[in-house]
């Protein structure tokens, strides 16, 4: 890699509502070189998330993580699964037994996770992969959901903590440049894609200001 260029990793959440031809047009951005795709379909049981889920192409299950019925993990070689907060307050019992279930199973599930304040990248968990910040801008995908953190004490975190840490919330091409200031191992993309006419355009666009400012993604 050349002194000043940059790797950043570049993760897809889904729109928690049904979408037209998602699976399509996610499968169009695999093709372009997404490596990881976080499906979050919260009111979906866990008949329908699996019907979702086969609709992708077999080869792409392992660039997939899902948040809710975690069990399909196992079933559909996926990549990894998602602990929301609510997972760690309300259902640890649930999860130890899940997730020992599924290390046994596929002991290379990576497992994620996602922290709403500065003060939880201290206290180092190593279960997790990397985590979720949000939001760090201005939610496009929530209206009036905006940042709370200061600057230099968010720089200053992310610089001290152990965690790989994924900048979520209003994330465009135009911001890109401030994930990498900040130190961000890499951001998410949810709202500019999915709010947007076209998709995989908007997703380019966000492929050619990575180019621009010599940013690899992966």
């Amino acid at each position: 890699m050349e002194a000043d260029e940059k790797q950043l990793r570049l993760i897809l959440i889904s729109p928690e509502k049904d979408f037209p031809e998602e699976q399509g047009l996610v499968m169009e951005m695999f093709r372009m070189g997404l490596t990881q795709y976080h499906v979050r379909k919260p009111k979906y049981s866990t008949e329908k998330l699996r019907r979702y889920l086969s609709k992708f192409d077999v080869r792409y299950h392992n660039r997939i993580i899902i948040h809710t019925h975690h069990e399909l993990a196992a079933s559909f070689q996926l990549k990894g699964i998602h602990l929301t907060e609510r997972h760690r307050k309300k259902h640890k019992f649930f999860n130890w037994f899940m997730l020992k279930y599924l290390k046994y199973k596929r002991p290379d599930l990576q497992i994620s996770t996602s922290f709403h304040v500065v003060n939880s990248l201290r206290h180092y968990n190593p279960l997790y992969r990397y985590v979720f910040l949000n939001p760090i801008f201005e939610s496009i995908s929530k209206l009036g959901h905006k940042s709370s953190f200061n600057e230099s004490t968010l720089r200053e975190s992310i610089a001290k903590s152990k965690y790989k840490v994924i900048a979520l919330g209003g994330i465009t091409a135009d911001k890109l440049e401030e994930v990498v200031n900040f130190g961000f191992y890499g951001f998410g993309l949810l709202g500019i894609v999915w709010q947007g006419n076209d998709p995989i355009a908007e997703y380019k666009k966000v492929l050619d200001k990575c180019k621009e400012l010599n940013i690899t993604v992966c």
